[in-house]
């Protein structure tokens, strides 16, 4: 679990024991000493437990607490909600990842058949809670099992008849049963849900609900452990329960400030990074150093962790016919007319926000080559469309907007940088698209090992950025671009044209002259100090490509040396004049720019 976003181990006591965090059974418990009671099973299971001082003072999901049910569909407005779906959308809060988030069944709800509500009602299913004599017959005069009974056969069948939806729906009902003081019978076995538990653990039906932890080895002859038992995994004689393990006493590791460290687990004191800290197993404390990171990294939280982390940005760059160039530094050439996913994320922590950025490719006049038509970023639930046929201007949800503008709270920036729109967000993330041919998206380094699409996996490891979704390496770059289509449209076909001809005596004659693509690699050339810096020859086959395939269509040519112009110029890297009065000014005069 995370405590004001730092991953702690279990159990925890905060401000002199005044909150408590501890494992009971199969659940996370936090108590306060006001008698608030929070218990989850990290599933399914949450229970909300308050003192009567609330009464009257609460509002949410959980209702007003004022004893009348027949009230308790009051939205924040004060009415009163007509249905389950509008109650609930009406308390729904602006945090978590919202681009998942729905209030319904996300397309057309499916009803249990009468057939599959007669099997999923019977004993060998949902049943079992009903059912005279059975493991829960005890139980019905104090929990009422139709309600059970009903959310079982709902969840089973929306799951299909799957066995784990069953036995959540059966345990739910025990765990109610159980905190009423009922002693119920044992049904795991009945119905098939036998838990696997854990090395020095053994299964009980009726266990403590306060179990031996590294804090409090008597915690379950302490005066406010709940009489009633619980059912789960419960450790052996001689063991302790800590992050969720039964170990001996001896591994528990450190006390420090109310938190549990593992021996020798290191970790920051401070918010800062300034307080290195490490439990010391020899003698169970915890040692601490002043330290500070490196002027290359920096003091952050990421997936729970606060560490100093490198301050890195990488890009994934995209242009000409199109061109790749993956975040792992992988190049290829795809000529795909449709939709792609350019980059996602596949592999969500929790911390991190989700985007996906896709991408509209299309003929030029040309059939054996695509060009980027528009770039479609989804982040923070709007989409951004940047698209060649609204030169200067965007989408935002739809809606055909000027720069510059700001969205999501200023949590997007949409701004124009030289002949691009940018797109920046507050995480990191940035998106440049010239409304023509020149792509770009970089990311911070926290995302490394979650992305997938076109612009690779960002593992470090280019050899294996080919991976269509299923993680397949294929050899065939086209197979490999075809399988990230994202296009819904089934008249849209994968064509590619086969490789240009003459187009290694032209790259030859090129090269030998200077002129042109030859400008790129010339030894002497306008771009003779960026070599080295930036590829040059990988520059000049882009060229050459494009030269091939659209002969006498000088822009194109013009663009390919202008990327790695403008790519040297990021780099730092001196250029000279390369545009003359013949050759690639035509764009430049359109805008009243010298040559």
């Amino acid at each position: 679990m995370q405590v004001n976003g730092i991953r702690a181990h279990l159990p925890i006591c905060l401000n002199g024991g005044s909150l408590q965090i501890f494992q009971s059974g199969g659940s996370a418990v936090v108590v306060t000493e006001f008698h608030l009671r929070v218990s989850y099973d990290w599933n399914q299971q949450l229970r909300v437990t308050v003192s009567s001082a609330f009464q009257g003072s609460l509002c949410g999901l959980c209702g007003n607490y004022n004893d009348d049910p027949g009230d308790d569909f009051q939205t924040p407005a004060g009415t009163k909600a007509p249905d389950a779906n509008t109650f609930g959308k009406s308390w729904k809060v602006d945090v978590g990842d919202q681009d998942t988030c729905w209030d319904d069944c996300h397309g057309p709800c499916v009803p249990c058949q009468a057939d599959q509500t007669q099997k999923y009602q019977s004993e060998q299913y949902c049943g079992l809670i009903k059912a005279p004599g059975g493991p829960f017959s005890l139980c019905h005069s104090k929990v009422d099992p139709g309600f059970y009974l009903e959310g079982c056969v709902y969840d089973v069948c929306a799951n299909e008849g799957h066995r784990q939806s069953v036995c959540d729906a059966l345990e739910s009902y025990a765990d109610a049963c159980q905190k009423h003081g009922v002693q119920i019978g044992e049904w795991r076995k009945l119905a098939g849900c036998l838990p696997e538990c854990p090395p020095n653990s053994q299964y009980q039906q009726c266990g403590t609900a306060c179990p031996a932890t590294c804090l409090d080895e008597q915690a379950q002859q302490q005066l406010l452990c709940p009489a009633v038992c619980i059912e789960g995994c419960h450790c052996l004689p001689g063991y302790v329960l800590s992050q969720g393990k039964c170990i001996p006493k001896s591994s528990c590791g450190c006390l420090h400030e109310g938190y549990l460290y593992a021996p020798n687990e290191g970790f920051w004191a401070d918010d800062k990074c300034t307080k290195r800290c490490v439990c010391n197993p020899a003698t169970n404390r915890v040692e601490c150093t002043q330290q500070v990171c490196k002027s290359s990294e920096k003091c952050l939280v990421i997936k729970g962790v606060r560490d100093c982390y490198s301050i890195d940005f990488v890009s994934c760059k995209i242009h000409g016919d199109p061109h790749y160039f993956t975040f792992d530094k992988y190049k290829f050439d795809f000529q795909g007319p449709c939709a792609y996913v350019l980059t996602e994320v596949c592999e969500k922590p929790m911390d991190l926000n989700w985007f996906g950025i896709y991408v509209q490719n299309e003929y030029r006049g040309n059939r054996a080559v695509s060009w980027t038509r528009s770039v479609q970023i989804n982040v923070h639930g709007i989409e951004i469309i940047i698209s060649r046929q609204y030169p200067g201007k965007v989408l935002v949800g739809g809606i055909l907007t000027f720069l510059p503008y700001n969205a999501v709270g200023n949590r997007v920036k949409i701004y124009r940088k030289g002949p691009s729109a940018v797109v920046e967000t507050n995480f990191g993330l940035t998106v440049s698209f010239n409304w023509d041919h020149q792509l770009t998206v970089t990311v911070p380094g926290t995302y490394r090992n979650t992305l997938c699409g076109l612009c690779g996996n960002f593992n470090n490891i280019p050899a294996d950025d080919a991976l269509v979704p299923g993680g397949i390496l294929v050899p065939q770059i086209p197979v490999f671009g075809a399988k990230g289509t994202k296009a819904v449209d089934p008249s849209c076909k994968q064509v590619i044209d086969p490789a240009c001809p003459g187009v290694d005596i032209l790259a030859k004659q090129q090269r030998a002259s200077g002129r042109e693509c030859g400008l790129i690699v010339a030894i002497n050339g306008p771009f003779r100090e960026c070599h080295g810096h930036v590829d040059q020859q990988a520059a000049f086959q882009d060229c050459i490509y494009d030269s091939c395939y659209l002969k006498g269509r000088y822009a194109f040519v013009c663009a390919a040396i202008a990327n790695y112009a403008l790519a040297c110029q990021a780099a730092g890297i001196t250029i000279y004049p390369w545009r003359t009065p013949t050759f690639c000014c035509e764009s430049l005069r359109s805008k009243r720019n010298s040559c």
